[in-house]
Order: structure tokens, then sequence, then C-alpha cells
């Protein structure tokens, strides 16, 4: 998950694809395998600073056709810097490997609402409470709970960009109550839904 007004890095010879919920715009910068060398293997979501969106305005500044000079390296430097920081926050959702896990994740992102409980969704992966808790945070590493609520977070972040309200967004979702939606919100990401798309 990308959301607006952030960096991402994503590393040479990494395989991906991009969908965009709602109107997109942005800019990419594309350095060499070279440049990359020590860089991270996986792709991230940068923390996006003044400093690192200043740097990136430099770069696009730049004339495509003329060598890079010894400033013009440093401020790459710099940017080699930026990208190898923590990430801002962890917006990825990976899906088991493991067949019966997967199972039961694909069926709860087709449906993030869907509130069975625990039991019941070890049942239909064909395992017992404790061997399917086990087995999903030793792969996921996160329990079972935890996922489905980043599920429900990606599933609310496409509806809020396209400027659903927070209500029906909260809802359709699976919470009980809008603002033990905001509160979920709020703490994973820090903000309110209203103020993390710049309208409250």
């Amino acid at each position: 998950m990308f959301p607006s007004q952030r960096c991402a890095w994503i590393p040479p010879n990494c395989v991906h694809a991009a969908r965009s919920v709602g109107g997109a715009a942005g800019s990419m910068l594309f350095l060499s395998p070279a440049l990359c060398r020590g860089l991270p293997r996986e792709p991230r979501l940068l923390s996006s600073s003044e400093l690192l969106f200043a740097i990136v305005n430099r770069v696009l500044a730049w004339s495509p056709s003329e060598l890079i000079c010894q400033s013009q390296k440093r401020v790459l430097a710099v940017l080699r810097d930026e990208i190898q920081r923590p990430e801002e926050q962890l917006l990825r959702l990976a899906i088991p490997k493991h067949e019966r896990l997967a199972k039961v994740a694909r069926a709860l992102l087709e449906n993030v609402a869907d509130d069975r409980a625990l039991d019941e969704w070890a049942k239909s992966a064909g395992m017992s409470r404790r061997t399917f808790m086990r087995a999903f945070s030793t792969e996921m590493q996160m329990p079972f709970g935890r996922w489905r609520q980043q599920a429900r977070l990606f599933a609310a972040l496409e509806r809020l960009a396209q400027h659903q309200p927070v209500t029906d967004v909260a809802i359709t979702v699976g919470y009980d109550s809008v603002s033990a939606f905001i509160a979920m919100f709020r703490a994973t990401l820090g903000t309110t839904p209203g103020q993390y798309f710049g309208s409250g």
C-alpha cells in the first residue's frame, strides 16, 4: 500500500505491478543498479521527510543528457541514506504460502467484514484452533487477529481514497461503530482518516 504524500522504494529487478485507486499523480526516479548496491532488497515505504521530497525534486530538475558532477553525487549519497532509513509504516499484507492458511486469507480478503470467530476460521482450514493460531503466527510473524485488522485497514484505505464517507467505510469493513474504526486507524497510522487524507 502506497498512500498519497509518501515515497516508496522498489529495488532493481523486482517484478511488480501497480494499480491506482482514485486519482494518482507523482514522480519516479530510476537509479542505476550500481547506485543501488547495498540498498534494501525488498520494496518498502520510506520515512517521507521534507528532505527526501526536496532531494527528489532536485534530481528531477537535472538534465538527463549531462553527466553527473561531484555535487550531484553528494546529493545522491544523501538520497541513498534516506532510502536506508527505517520504514515509516509497514503497509504490507502478505498472503500465507501454506495452502490451507492461504485459503482462509483469500476468503477474508473477499469479505473483510466476515466476523467469523477464530474457531470457525481454524475449522475452515481443517485445523484445530491451537494449530491454526501457531501456524499462522509462525508464517506471518503476527497473530491472525492482527492480520485480519490489517486486511480491514487496507480495504478501508482503498474506500477512503475514493472519498467514501468514514461511517460507510467503517461498517463495510466490519466495524460495529465509527469510533472503534477511528481508534484502530489512529492506533495503526497515528492519525484520523480525515487527517491522513488531508481533509481533517
